[in-house]
C-alpha cells in the first residue's frame, strides 16, 4: 500500500555559526545542557530581532536531555512553561527543578517548534 508523506528538511545551524557565539555559556550540569544567548546569532539563524531564547551549544550524550532528543543548535524558547529570554533565565529555571521532577522544554529546530520532556 502506497502512502504520500510530506517531509520538511532543514539544516541545523552549522558549527561555524555556533562557534561565533561570543558570550559566556551557561550550564545546567544536572541536565547535561550548555547554552549561549542568541545575541548576534539571531540574524545568522534567520530569526527576527525580537526573538527570545537560548541556543544549545552542548548536550551531554549520556544525560536525560540528549535521551529526550535535544541537540546542539536547538533554540530553547520555554522552560517548564516560562519564557527563556537569556542564559541567566535558563540557568535559574534549571536550578528550580528538583531531582525526579519533569523538565519540559519548548524548542525551535530549523523552522519547527516542538516540546521535549524528561526527568531530572
Amino acid at each position: 500500500k502506497e502512502k504520500l508523506v510530506k517531509v520538511m528538511l532543514a539544516a541545523r545551524p552549522n558549527d561555524n555559526i555556533l562557534a561565533k557565539a561570543t558570550n559566556a555559556p551557561g550550564e545546567a550540569q544536572d541536565l547535561g545542557i550548555k547554552v549561549v544567548d542568541l545575541g548576534g546569532l539571531r540574524e545568522q539563524l534567520g530569526l527576527p530581532p525580537n526573538f527570545k531564547g537560548v541556543v544549545v551549544k552542548g548536550v551531554d550524550p549520556r544525560g536525560p536531555a540528549a535521551q529526550a532528543g535535544l541537540r546542539d543548535g536547538d533554540i530553547v524558547v520555554k522552560f517548564n512553561g516560562k519564557n527563556v529570554e537569556n542564559v541567566a533565565a535558563f540557568v535559574a529555571e534549571a536550578r528550580r527543578v528538583k531531582e525526579g521532577n519533569m523538565v519540559r522544554l519548548f524548542i525551535r529546530r530549523a523552522d519547527s517548534g516542538m516540546f521535549l520532556a524528561f526527568k531530572r
